[in-house]
């Protein structure tokens, strides 16, 4: 028996290829993984070629992602922009949106058309179509500063190319406007009027690290939360921006949370969905989109040499997938909302490498940072109660208003010089009707749910989001009357069936007959 639904659904999610130009460079003797390396890594063969990157996805999840190319795509190889070099002119040079000859020589053609043979040749491949990484400002030969006039015409004339060509998303990140909200809502505006059927992500572009408690009452805090709630207004997604993998979790739990306090402390609640980038498991649980940045098939394969803090499997990718067909995402209005406002600190010593080591941001090493985070979030729900003799878990929480599937989810954090630290807890929540799917991710010293029908002798049956088979967990689960509790063994045992490191967190989906 099989708990899933295999059909292919829009979610707005995406592969996105950025950290993939981290792990196959354009060039044999790249050793330092530098921002221009990575960008020029992006190319035809990377994405198509015998090891190419889009042929490494599973065939039975593609239908369910966009392929964000990020970026590089539209400039040429060896660019190096810096923001605080007035005398750097590289980053005048992006925003063109005319797919690089140079990279992409078989696609030839007018821009449009080239555009529209990569993204032919993305959906050939049987993903959902293609997205593109946007920088929000017209190329120009001048010093910085040259486009400061709002350039509409320009972006009307790259929405009818991306419009014809069938582009499904825009990553709008940085450039010369990234700041300027008048700019990316003028985008937005003119969006809606030529490419109806184009989405746009924005994002507040920010270092990787997020002030710590005692900061966030100053005024560029607070001026941050305004801007996150106005964007919102003209963003399809809102994107929670990069964070350092040592502190995966913590960073990303925070910048979630913020959107969400950021709608509420300003009464701006939006079509708008937010994009959690690469953390999966919340996107699925919360019920948001994301923009998957791994392949585990090249980290793990010993011929490459990138050592990342921890491998992120692609198992989880298609969990996530997988539980969004049956719980997809939703707005920010679209449900109530619950956080758990305490604040958890967690830490890590950056160690001091040699220099030809060190990677961005390059300030940080040997140093000891610290990151603050609010401890948990529900939607349309209560927040779970949470028990634990030391430090406790991230918790996330939702019932799906769409399907009333329930999902929860634990997360690590990151503490000395463990950028996974788990913390075991019994937890306690609660869903609707127990004819609903259950999502349960992450690690449990037990999981308690509890119902508004009795359940007692009914049949339970679990199956790893990654497996096509379910089974009877009847006798291995304690019922008493409207409540059912796992051990975290079992959840462990049943979420991953299947895995591919020993970091991966366990993903499973359980029905209750």
């Amino acid at each position: 028996m099989n708990l899933l639904n295999e059909k292919s659904i829009n979610t707005g999610s995406y592969y996105c290829t950025w950290c993939t130009q981290d792990l196959i460079l354009k060039r044999k003797d790249f050793k330092k993984i530098r921002v221009n390396s990575t960008r020029d890594a992006l190319g035809e063969e990377f994405l198509f070629g015998e090891l190419g990157v889009l042929n490494m996805i599973d065939e039975d999840i593609r239908g369910d992602l966009i392929v964000v190319i990020d970026d590089g795509w539209d400039v040429s190889y060896g660019l190096n922009p810096d923001h605080c070099d007035n005398n750097n002119y590289d980053i005048n040079c992006f925003g063109s949106l005319e797919l690089s000859e140079e990279r992409f020589p078989s696609f030839k053609g007018s821009p449009k058309e080239r555009l529209k043979k990569l993204s032919d040749k993305v959906k050939s491949l049987g993903y959902a179509g293609l997205g593109l990484w946007i920088s929000p400002q017209v190329p120009h030969k001048k010093g910085i500063g040259d486009d400061a006039i709002i350039s509409k015409d320009y972006w009307i004339k790259r929405l009818k190319w991306c419009d014809y060509a069938g582009i499904k998303h825009w990553k709008i990140d940085w450039g010369i406007n990234e700041n300027n909200d008048e700019y990316r809502k003028m985008m937005y505006d003119n969006a809606r009027i030529y490419a109806p059927n184009l989405k746009l992500e924005q994002a507040v572009t920010n270092c990787p690290f997020d002030v710590l408690k005692e900061e966030r009452d100053g005024k560029w805090y607070q001026n941050r939360i305004k801007r996150l709630s106005n964007m919102q207004s003209f963003s399809d997604y809102m994107r929670i921006y990069d964070a350092t993998m040592p502190f995966f979790f913590t960073t990303q739990v925070n910048r979630t949370i913020e959107l969400f306090m950021a709608a509420r402390k300003y009464n701006n609640y939006t079509d708008c969905i937010p994009n959690v980038e690469d953390f999966l498991y919340a996107a699925a649980t919360l019920g948001l989109t994301f923009g998957a940045m791994r392949m585990s098939k090249i980290e793990l394969d010993p011929r490459y040499e990138q050592k990342p803090f921890f491998v992120k499997p692609d198992t989880e990718l298609k969990r996530t997938i997988r539980w969004q067909r049956i719980a997809p995402p939703f707005s920010i209005k679209e449900s109530s909302f619950e956080i758990n406002e305490e604040i958890y600190r967690d830490s890590y010593f950056f160690p001091n490498l040699k220099e030809e080591e060190k990677t961005w941001p390059f300030d940080i090493w040997g140093t000891m940072k610290m990151q603050d985070s609010y401890a948990a979030m529900s939607r349309n729900m209560e927040l779970p109660i949470v028990k634990s003799d030391s430090e406790k878990p991230f918790v996330f929480s939702s019932i799906n208003p769409k399907t009333n599937a329930f999902s929860i989810l634990t997360t690590p954090r990151s503490l000395g010089g463990n950028v996974i630290y788990t913390f075991l807890a019994d937890v306690e929540a609660k869903a609707k009707s127990s004819e609903y799917p259950i999502g349960i991710f992450g690690h449990y010293k037990s999981l308690t749910i509890s119902f508004d029908n009795n359940i007692e002798g009914k049949k339970v049956y679990a199956q790893d989001l990654a497996t096509d088979d379910a089974i009877d967990i009847t006798k291995d689960v304690i019922i008493n009357k409207n409540k059912i509790t796992f051990s975290g063994s079992l959840i462990d045992k049943i979420g991953l069936t299947v895995s591919e490191v020993e970091t991966e967190l366990p993903g499973m989906i359980v029905k209750i007959m």
